[in-house]
């Protein structure tokens, strides 16, 4: 017969294991107990007597299948990470306790567990907590140092190149963090302890010191502080810096964030450059007083000469030896060729040097007007001119009349002697393949005569360059450099194409855009 007092016990009893196993089900942490396997007195393996209820979430069968079978079935991988070893150091030695992190693979999943390890009797508790998240957000964290010194490399490298250096003021601490190349920027006149205290007011004189602080005391709750320049004297050189920041609130005040950059190649730069401009002017200046003297002085003596020699021949040409007016025509010749190479020059050193108004022109109307200029020579040389309608477009009247004159005159004077001369006047228009959106109004001038040796078609087009003797054909050797350079002005180009003995083609560009 049971007694009462011995029911009682047996009931508290239980409601404690039942309450215990209830703790270690809700826990988190998986318990379990493996007993040793011996064969010949050697520990070989680990039989799993006991595992909690909760490794049941990391596999899809039931824990009742698990147990009384041995570690090298169930977890093989002890036997390749080092656990198995741990498990037997810790089962040899009494109250030697170890704890490791390792990473398993249940059945296609990856789990880290930190794992304590512990003999108990005839066994060893094995205690694990899943690190799963801890651990990929360790990785993340990695990653992001990674990131961040890789970002710090570059910064340093991009600063190193761009000659600058970062900072950051905390205003109302005076707390100064500055990047790593401001060593590198500053060179010899740094000084540590002046800029943990000052900052950049180290580098400024008393003057730019309180310019710089009356700024930043105007301007700290604003967004930007507008550039602000200053030098230092660095071993007898001169080196300039401009300063850029900006502000930004913060917990603990007013940030300036702000970057130092070395400008003095730029500053050395402008300062050539601005040389440079005012030697361009004096030679402008020169060359307007070259142009004076040209237009007036020197075609002076020319028009005297001809008009001597023409006085000559209508007093006295009769009388005169033949070898004496072949040298006197000779003289006419050279001193015309001489004024028409003053004019040309005039024209060509004048081209572009005003900036002339673009306007509306009708291309019909300037090659009717270049027409009645060459009407003499059209008529005389019978030339046979094929042309279409012409649309407008944008430009210098003058300029481009004189382009039509040349390409014509040229057509003219360099036709074949035994044939009619021809030219061919035609326009289309070609996409501009820089540009999608714009497009070049081509202007084609072909003729049918002599032509030239197709190596030349980039030549021609350079001052004084000419194909023939001036004996043969006269001319300065200017008309297609002017040509070339009116087009430049229209911000387009000339092109020319020639086979000898069948005549030359030459393409004008004008670029016309959307708008």
């Amino acid at each position: 017969m049971t007694h009462k007092n011995d029911h009682i016990a047996l009931t508290i009893d239980v409601e404690s294991t039942e309450f215990l196993q209830s703790l270690i089900d809700r826990s988190e942490s998986i318990i379990s107990y493996f007993t040793p396997i011996f064969e010949q007195e050697q520990l070989v393996d680990f039989k799993l007597v006991y595992i909690t209820n909760n490794f049941e979430k990391y596999i899809k069968s039931s824990i009742d299948l698990l147990i009384n079978k041995s570690a090298s079935e169930i977890f093989p991988v002890i036997f390749e990470n080092g656990l198995f070893e741990i498990y037997t150091a810790c089962y040899n030695k009494e109250n030697f306790e170890i704890t490791y992190e390792r990473e398993f693979e249940f059945e296609e999943k990856t789990v880290w567990l930190e794992g304590k390890v512990i003999k108990q009797n005839n066994g060893i508790i094995v205690t694990s907590k899943d690190i799963s998240k801890l651990k990929k957000v360790e990785a993340q964290l990695r990653d992001s140092l990674r990131h961040l010194e890789f970002q710090n490399t570059i910064l340093n490298d991009s600063e190193q190149i761009s000659k600058t250096a970062s900072f950051r003021w905390n205003i109302n601490k005076n707390i100064w963090v500055f990047s790593e190349n401001i060593r590198e920027l500053f060179k010899d006149t740094i000084d540590a302890k002046c800029l943990q205290n000052e900052g950049v007011f180290c580098f400024l004189d008393e003057q730019k010191s309180a310019k710089l602080r009356s700024l930043i005391e105007t301007l700290q709750y604003e967004d930007v502080l507008p550039p602000f320049e200053f030098s230092i004297q660095n071993d007898h050189t001169l080196l300039y810096f401009s300063l850029n920041a900006h502000f930004i609130p913060s917990r603990d005040g007013q940030m300036m964030l702000g970057v130092i950059r070395n400008v003095t190649e730029e500053i050395k730069s402008k300062k050539l450059l601005k040389e440079k401009n005012q030697e361009l002017l004096t030679i402008n200046e020169e060359l307007d007083s070259f142009n004076h003297i040209a237009s007036h002085d020197l075609q002076e003596p020319l028009r005297k000469i001809r008009m001597f020699i023409s006085r000559i021949l209508n007093v006295d040409q009769e009388t005169i030896p033949d070898k004496i007016l072949n040298y006197l025509d000779k003289i006419s010749d050279s001193s015309e060729r001489m004024q028409q190479l003053i004019l040309h020059l005039l024209d060509y050193s004048s081209i572009g040097k005003k900036q002339l108004p673009f306007e509306k022109i009708n291309l019909n109307t300037i090659l009717q007007d270049a027409f009645i200029e060459l009407e003499e020579e059209i008529s005389k040389h019978q030339v046979q001119i094929h042309t279409i309608n012409f649309p407008e477009i944008y430009g210098i009247p003058f300029l481009i009349k004189q382009v039509f004159v040349n390409l014509i005159s040229n057509a003219i004077k360099y036709r074949k002697t035994n044939a009619i001369p021809e030219l061919w006047i035609h326009h289309n228009l070609s996409e501009n393949l820089e540009n999608s959106s714009s497009h070049f109004l081509e202007i084609t001038f072909k003729d049918n005569g002599i032509g030239f040796d197709p190596k030349h078609k980039e030549s021609i087009f350079k001052l004084f360059h000419r194909l023939h003797e001036k004996t043969q054909y006269k001319g300065t050797g200017i008309g297609l450099a002017i040509c070339h350079k009116i087009m430049q002005t229209h911000h387009g180009s000339i092109s020319a194409m020639s086979e000898k003995g069948v005549g030359s083609e030459f393409k004008l560009y004008f670029p016309i855009t959307n708008n």
